[in-house]
């Protein structure tokens, strides 16, 4: 949500074994296909040889690779505006109504401050905030926006004729009653993928999209869902056909984001976008990101701010705040302090540490916290820091420091 320095290399503390044999055959429905874009009952058609060729195989066992003998690599960098992403989750009225005439000066104000990049998906608002989105850069060129597929828009009316049902978790996210009656559905087949994609560009106003991530596909269940309906492989057609310039995973699980990393071939996927992952709190995406410094894969880092409990929010991972986190964050907050920094500009400069992460994503659902964000930028944290924080028990040994 860039230009490196120089880098220093150091060893990572995880290695993996293998990913459990998985079952590669996938069967595409041939209704639901949008215009332009063609539908066919045969994998072959929808992906590249080589890929095709791993798919004849009904069970593929997939190694991973000895991440062990990998480093990754880690440099400090000035943060500025363009390393950020403005997150569009907040003027789809995420926990709160937000309405049309605050969206419209947050994104302008957004624009304004030198943001050239933005993130939605139909999850956010049930389509809202694309919506939003569409017709406030209706006049505005140079901004690339990366949306998200796996969730088809209904009516609540068209649920039932259907025998669809809306997923369980949107009511008590989004507050959107005064705006539609409309419910997220999950989908993870080829069919739907490209209907959710046909939706996306309807609501954004466009014919073909800059950045299309598969979304939340994880737990056990929506990764064999969507490995048995061939989303990805719905996504690299799309892609071949020029309707979307690049494809990637939207994920909060650093598990899952491994297990599809490993599934398909190098060169699938162009980025990831990971939530939750890598932050001062929660480092579990060590193993992710070396695995997308070996391939090539561009990362977005979201949840930089561990649910903004590191900028005084009263959650961690939509749950209370443990003790544990609790007193790591008061550690935090003091390092931070001794060298002159806030918390909020240290954890944006661990984010963006890993030489991978092209950008951050910063939800903002007011021009405040835009204008909030942007003044973290500026400053560079000195290694001293990052040494005392590891002296403290704030980040493990694994944990790579960029060189002084």
């Amino acid at each position: 949500q860039d230009i490196f320095g120089s880098s220093c290399s150091h060893t990572s503390a995880h290695s993996t074994g293998s990913v459990a044999a998985l079952d590669m055959k996938r069967q595409l429905s041939p209704s639901g296909s949008v215009e332009g874009v063609s539908s066919s009952g045969q994998v072959e058609s929808m992906i590249n040889n080589e890929h095709a060729d791993s798919l004849r195989e009904s069970k593929t066992s997939l190694t991973s690779p000895p991440l062990s003998l990998l480093s990754l690599r880690v440099a400090s960098r000035v943060p500025c505006v363009q390393h950020m992403v403005l997150g569009a989750s907040g003027i789809g009225c995420l926990y709160r109504d937000v309405p049309m005439d605050v969206a419209k000066a947050t994104v302008e104000v957004a624009l304004d401050q030198g943001f050239d990049s933005m993130d939605t998906a139909p999850w956010y608002g049930a389509g809202l905030s694309e919506t939003r989105l569409g017709e406030l850069l209706a006049q505005r060129s140079g901004v690339k926006v990366s949306t998200k597929c796996g969730r088809v828009i209904r009516s609540c009316a068209d649920l039932s004729s259907r025998g669809e049902h809306a997923e369980p978790h949107y009511k008590g996210h989004f507050v959107t009653e005064a705006y539609h009656s409309n419910v997220p559905v999950a989908d993870y087949t080829a069919a739907g993928i490209r209907e959710s994609f046909r939706q996306s560009c309807d609501r954004l106003g466009r014919r073909s999209l800059d950045v299309l991530r598969l979304h939340d596909a994880e737990g056990e269940e929506r990764y064999a869902a969507a490995l048995a309906g061939g989303a990805v492989e719905a996504m690299l057609q799309l892609r071949r056909e020029g309707h979307v310039a690049e494809i990637g995973l939207g994920m909060g699980s650093a598990e899952y984001a491994l297990k599809y990393l490993r599934a398909f071939p190098p060169g699938t996927f162009d980025s990831l976008m990971l939530a939750g992952c890598w932050n001062l709190i929660d480092q579990d995406g060590l193993e992710v990101l070396l695995e997308c410094q070996r391939l090539g894969i561009r990362v977005h880092n979201v949840g930089i701010f561990a649910s903004g409990v590191l900028w005084g929010g009263q959650y961690y991972k939509y749950g209370d705040i443990s003790a544990a986190v609790a007193d790591k964050v008061k550690g935090w907050e003091s390092l931070a302090q001794s060298f002159g920094f806030t918390l909020p500009q240290v954890a944006l400069s661990f984010a963006l540490l890993p030489e991978v992460v092209e950008r951050v994503a910063v939800g903002c659902s007011t021009p405040e916290e835009v204008v909030g964000n942007v003044n973290l930028c500026g400053k560079s944290v000195p290694l001293a820091l990052w040494q005392q924080a590891k002296d403290k028990g704030l980040l493990a040994e694994g944990i790579p420091l960029p060189c002084d």
